[in-house]
């Protein structure tokens, strides 16, 4: 059963308690000797309603049974046997059923709305609506079929005189579960979600072992970012009842969204056993296998969703996602055209398409997909923060800040902060104070820290706000700044009165861009990795850096390096702490870097802030070289000895995470490791103004082994010829 569509065999139960009025008077049964009274007979039949609420369908029959071997011309009895028999998909037997209890009992309501149910199930709409006038014609109070008669409107799409006839019903008994149930129908399918939820709480409320009400309840809280609501409605519904498959799914999607991985993979898994043939299970258990980065089980359950719903666009959308995430690029793109096939007008779809052709290089293209998705889909803040970052990779910078807040709003450039204060729009400062406040992560701060001393000499007074372990250094290097470490809380940001204005930091580049010498930087690199890695080096010698270490830590890793042997001293840095699904295809595993560890005499030291001790001495052991590290020193929380560590050393090779900008910031030569471009060519388009960096790309085509190994031979050339 479709838990968003109305459902007319499941609607027996809490306005069937009591006998409809209007019926006929009993009549005592005159065949044979000692027969029973016929209030015996009716206790029978009230006790066969509870069962049928209860859907157990055998312990009904054989009371409707003996009430009718009791009184065999009891209509009421008939129609019951004949609605059970409908359920059991005895059909043979429901109609002539009906046909009898109709001449039996022309002027039971109960009979004439029963009636109108086994028409509706034969999708007879025109009969069953005429059946239940005339139930409600013989009770004009009969509200069991009012509520009959609103399901049957709703299949019809007749939803404003569905909602009349639901009114009316709950009216006349407010204890009707499915008639609050039916309502919240309406006002989903209508886009009222807090009336679709107050009415599925009702229902759940009157009736709570109603499992479908609960369904639905959950779903849509779960769709409004309700998950608590969301997971406690899906939990009532699996307890009420087991065998609701899409109870599992739903509670898989919400413990998702709650970052409970492994316990939605265990109940979307029994979602999919109780319901192997559904394209949305099958898609839902897949997209678990997504956050726990185990894509090629993603690949066989989105198999499976386009292999049982064909037309299901979205399936072959995650099917794309799973091979774009194993850099399968061009069977992505494939998935993604057949999507798009199925539903030209999905901004995400076309989204997704930009993202591989990102990957590939191929960054005109990219950006005419994000300009599309955003024009498909404008409110959708990801899509539009997508734009702005193609829209600077393409050089189109003051475009690119139109869209750029979107970031803010989506939840992607964090913590989105609000002040009373104005904004900073870019007006003379000089008489001003301002508020520069942190976002995104460390290695993001400190690369726009390249921009403070500009705001510095713009205005009166500057106050940035940063992450603690980045106060001293801060400080120490913009002196006329004052620094203070963040404070997330939005009462004092809206009453704070040391600023006049405010700006976040991600936004400085907004109004102090490059200049043309920072562009002309990112054009100089030789096209051949020797020549580059020698032009780098010549390019970044007088390199002073922008943030200044602090002295005694400086002379301190000085002192721990002149243990090291002799040779060159490289930082390296594999990967970052924070995974992701997205962010995984631009990290390394250590077991990949062995043509660079076993360069013969350069010397290798840890810059990584989480390093994985079992990992290095692996990686150890395998290469016979050593990776020097020093147990005391906490990269991660001690951020003022990974400044003065990394100002030590003669080169930092690392992928994209925030070891490469503390280089940066110390003017130390690094050289990058990037995933995706449509060819190895120098240099990245879109990193400017940065002479000791040197960008690695892999071609989108090659594994990281390629890209290591192109490395390790400019790197040796180097060390060879002394070149540090």
């Amino acid at each position: 059963m479709s838990y968003e569509q109305a459902a007319p065999d499941a609607d027996v139960g809490a306005g069937e308690e009591r006998k409809a009025k209007g019926s006929s008077k009993k009549r005592r049964h005159r065949e044979g000797k000692g027969a029973r009274p016929l209030r015996n007979t009716g206790k029978m039949i009230d006790t066969a309603r509870e069962k049928i609420a209860a859907k157990r369908w055998k312990d009904a029959v054989n009371l409707l049974k003996r009430a009718l071997n009791s009184d065999r011309g009891n209509g009421v009895a008939m129609a019951l046997l004949s609605h059970v028999y409908m359920n059991q998909r005895k059909l043979l037997d429901v109609r002539k059923l009906m046909k009898r209890a109709l001449e039996a009992a022309p002027m039971e309501p109960e009979v004439h709305r029963l009636h109108g149910k086994m028409l509706h199930t034969f999708n007879e709409m025109d009969a069953a609506a005429n059946a239940y006038t005339t139930a409600l014609n013989l009770n004009p109070e009969y509200a069991d079929a009012y509520r009959d008669l609103a399901i049957l409107l709703i299949d019809a799409g007749v939803l404003d005189q569905a909602t009349e006839a639901l009114v009316v019903a709950i009216k006349l008994n407010p204890r009707d579960a499915i008639a609050f149930y039916h309502l919240g129908l309406i006002k989903k399918m209508q886009g009222a979600e807090s009336e679709a939820i107050d009415a599925y709480s009702m229902a759940a409320a009157i009736k709570p072992d109603y499992a479908e009400a609960h369904v639905n309840l959950g779903k849509i809280a779960i769709d409004h970012g309700k998950h608590e609501l969301g997971e406690k409605a899906c939990r009532r519904a699996i307890e009420a009842d087991p065998t609701i498959a899409q109870a599992y799914v739903n509670l898989g999607m919400v413990l998702r969204e709650l970052k409970k991985p492994e316990e939605a993979l265990e109940y979307s898994k029994k979602g999919v056993d109780l319901d192997p043939s559904s394209g949305a299970s099958q898609s839902n258990l897949g997209n678990v296998y997504m956050d726990l980065h185990r894509y090629r089980e993603a690949l066989a359950c989105f198999r499976k969703a386009m292999e049982f719903q064909p037309s299901f666009a979205t399936s072959y959308f995650n099917f794309g996602n799973a091979l774009r995430l194993l850099h399968d690029l061009d069977k992505a793109h494939a998935s993604y055209d057949q999507a798009l096939a199925l539903e030209d007008e999905r901004g995400e779809f076309h989204h997704n398409k930009g993202l591989v052709y990102q990957e590939q290089g191929l960054h005109k293209q990219a950006l005419e997909k994000f300009r599309l998705a955003h024009k498909l889909k404008p409110e959708h803040h990801g899509l539009e923060f997508s734009l702005a970052r193609s829209l600077w990779t393409n050089g189109f910078f003051e475009e690119s800040w139109e869209h750029f807040d979107a970031g803010l709003t989506g939840g992607l450039r964090l913590p989105n902060r609000r002040f009373q204060v104005p904004r900073w729009q870019g007006e003379d400062i000089h008489d001003k104070r301002i508020l520069v406040w942190r976002e995104q992560g460390v290695g993001d701060e400190i690369d726009f820290a390249r921009r403070f001393q500009h705001i510095v000499d713009k205005a009166k007074e500057v106050v940035i706000e940063s992450d603690k372990r980045l106060v001293d250094i801060f400080q120490r290097s913009f002196p006329e700044a004052r620094f203070l470490p963040e404070r997330l809380n939005g009462k004092n940001d809206w009453e704070r009165e040391d600023c006049d204005l405010h700006l976040p930091a991600g936004n400085l580049m907004q109004y102090f861009p490059f200049g043309q010498e920072d562009l002309a930087i990112a054009k100089t690199y030789p096209e051949d990795d020797i020549e580059a890695a020698f032009a780098c080096w010549e390019r970044g010698k007088d390199s002073k850096g922008y943030l200044i270490p602090n002295p005694e830590r400086f002379d301190e890793m000085a002192e721990r390096l002149a243990d090291v042997p002799e040779g060159p001293k490289i930082g390296i840095c594999w990967r970052s702490k924070f995974s992701h699904r997205d962010r995984d295809i631009h990290y390394t595993d250590l077991e990949m870097w062995e043509p660079i560890l076993k360069i013969p005499g350069a010397q290798f030291v840890n810059v990584q802030y989480d390093p994985d001790e079992q990992e290095m001495s692996k990686a150890e052991e395998m290469f016979g070289i050593k990776i020097h590290r020093w147990d005391d020193l906490d990269l991660r929380m001690d951020l003022d000895g990974a400044f003065a560590l990394t100002a030590q050393l003669d080169l930092v090779v690392s992928t994209s995470s925030s070891p490469n900008r503390i280089a940066d910031a110390m003017g130390t030569e690094v050289w990058l490791m990037m995933a995706g471009a449509s060819r190895p060519d120098q240099p990245v388009t879109g990193d400017y103004g940065l002479p000791n960096r040197m960008i690695w790309q892999r071609n989108w085509t090659e594994e990281w082994p390629v890209l290591i190994e192109r490395i390790a031979r400019a790197l040796k050339a180097r060390v060879e010829a002394a070149a540090f």
